[in-house]
């Protein structure tokens, strides 16, 4: 795999190249998976813990294989960022800025990945339509509370305080421009909220000749800033994104019927992360070969069945939802027949390489 080297904070496009930054998230992933195991009666050793690790970096390698080999025609680099490395240097400029501050911070942070003492979490996603097309608003993210009650917390917490917000990524600009509203208390999004945010630590940026609207005044510092070419669109130069979104069961889009993993038949990965339309099944069935073949991994190792429900909570309601699994059988039904049974859908049929998701 090729890493971004630690010295490397500026990452440049060019407009006959796409760059696709895949967030390395190894240890995360292992770590629930062996936190939702052990709640299941589970016993995870150190041999078992290391080798889900391989296996899942199995995976990631395999997913970059997959990637660029269905990139079509143009030229595709794809940089494997570190979480750990991210959090290193993410969090040294984060105690820089609050040691020269002259005002007490507390910091609030939007990126699961953050692992900086002390943080409030404003778990926070944005709601998608259940074929992942359409996203209208932000929405807690599953498992944790109302966004209101978390942003009542942060409140109570940030009296006479400034706010540092933490994120994994600015691309858009469209979730941390909600967050902005809220925090400023755009009546329409929910009535009068006084929350002073004097800056902002991404772990990517994505840079365009477009300002993001929460204006200057705002201090932003990323670990690694992305530059687009001015006149250029942000999605034909460079995308993000995280390994276990390609995981079914991993995590995946926040949908209003549970989590859905970037494959077909549950999300376009044209539309999540820029697979060429015309590769977007071969794509898919790859990922999910990949996908049988981690969860196959895992029941060797531990010994046990790796039901639908050892997956992530809202990812295993998608799967219930699609009818990939019963409801009342995700304690006994494999991943790997999950998986088996969603390789036989006709929206992955080969001779049909457009399919109407709308129609699923």
């Amino acid at each position: 795999m090729q890493t971004i080297d630690i010295s490397q904070s500026v990452i440049s496009t060019k407009p006959n190249t796409f760059t696709f930054l895949l967030r390395d998230d190894t240890v995360e992933v292992v770590e629930d998976f062996e936190k939702r195991a052990i709640a299941l009666g589970h016993n995870f050793s150190d041999e078992m813990r290391s080798q889900l690790h391989l296996a899942y970096q199995e995976f990631m390698e395999g997913l970059i294989k997959v990637y660029k080999d269905n990139s079509d025609v143009r030229n595709t680099i794809i940089e494997v960022v570190e979480a750990s490395v991210v959090n290193k240097i993410r969090n040294q400029k984060i105690a820089d800025f609050i040691s020269t501050c002259d005002d007490e911070c507390v910091v609030v942070t939007m990126d699961p990945l953050c692992n900086f003492p002390d943080t409030i979490p404003f778990a926070v996603s944005r709601l998608f339509n259940s074929t992942g097309s359409v996203s209208t608003k932000l929405t807690n993210r599953p498992g944790s509370v109302p966004i209101f009650e978390q942003i009542d917390a942060i409140r109570t917490a940030s009296r006479g305080k400034k706010i540092i917000l933490v994120e994994d990524d600015l691309f858009s600009g469209s979730t941390i421009n909600r967050t902005m509203a809220l925090f400023r208390g755009d009546a329409a999004n929910g009535g009068e909220i006084e929350i002073d945010v004097a800056a902002v630590f991404p772990g990517i940026q994505v840079i365009t000749d477009v300002p993001l609207a929460f204006g200057d005044e705002i201090h932003v510092d990323p670990v690694y800033s992305v530059y687009i070419p001015a006149g250029c669109k942000i999605d034909v130069l460079v995308n993000v994104g995280d390994p276990r979104d390609f995981l079914v069961g991993g995590d995946g889009l926040v949908t209003e019927v549970g989590r859905m993993p970037y494959v077909r038949p549950f999300i376009s990965p044209n539309a999540r992360a820029s697979v060429p339309h015309d590769r977007e099944i071969i794509f898919s069935l790859e990922v999910l070969r990949l996908t049988k073949r981690f969860y196959s991994v895992a029941e060797e190792t531990t010994g046990v069945l790796w039901p639908a429900n050892i997956c992530e909570p809202a990812a295993s309601n998608g799967l219930i939802h699609h009818g990939f699994v019963e409801q009342d059988r995700t304690h006994d039904t494999s991943m790997t027949d999950v998986i088996e049974k969603i390789q036989r859908h006709p929206l992955l049929e080969l001779n049909n390489p457009e399919p109407a998701l709308s129609d699923f």
